[in-house]
């Protein structure tokens, strides 16, 4: 079943209690409950990180303990979380190479079962997508082309996804 933010109306994905049992503040932790059953809203403009739908509950980034790469744009902001990778230094590095050996480096980690990606990205899921984009928007800047990945579509964790979108 889809669920759509209740706020802005966009899709959304479901996360494990893990997710929000590690990233939610103290101070929101109370109010949580049990942890079950709740989404992530990917929405930039939109200030609900977290909600679920059986009782209305919700947390905006003020209740995430880390700056949420899909509401923020500060350069700096972390695309990894498992690794410490920030848009900033993919950026970076794509201006000085013309691409990132970041997905790579995150693809190896992953398999070698480095990976913690449901308790530290506040997605709850693999962060590939979104260094790829990122990645693909350096590439696009710099009017270069980006490389062709035969893994593009999987995610290095065990998939890329752990509900519906």
């Amino acid at each position: 079943m889809k669920f759509s933010c209740p706020s802005c109306a966009q899709s959304t994905r479901a996360v494990k209690a893990v997710t929000l049992r590690t990233l939610l503040s103290s101070a929101a932790m109370p109010s949580a409950g049990n942890f079950e059953g709740f989404r992530f809203c990917p929405t930039a403009s939109c200030e609900i990180v977290y909600f679920r739908p059986e009782d209305g509950q919700r947390f905006a980034s003020d209740s995430v303990t880390v700056p949420v790469f899909q509401k923020s744009d500060r350069a700096k902001r972390l695309v990894c979380y498992c690794f410490d990778h920030s848009v900033d230094e993919i950026n970076k590095e794509v201006e000085r190479e013309g691409t990132s050996s970041v997905i790579e480096s995150i693809t190896q980690k992953c398999r070698n079962g480095e990976d913690r990606c449901e308790e530290t990205n506040p997605q709850g899921s693999c962060c590939l997508g979104n260094v790829r984009a990122v990645v693909k928007a350096a590439q696009e800047k710099l009017g270069t082309q980006a490389s062709p990945n035969k893994e593009e579509a999987s995610c290095c964790c065990g998939g890329n996804s752990i509900g519906d979108e």
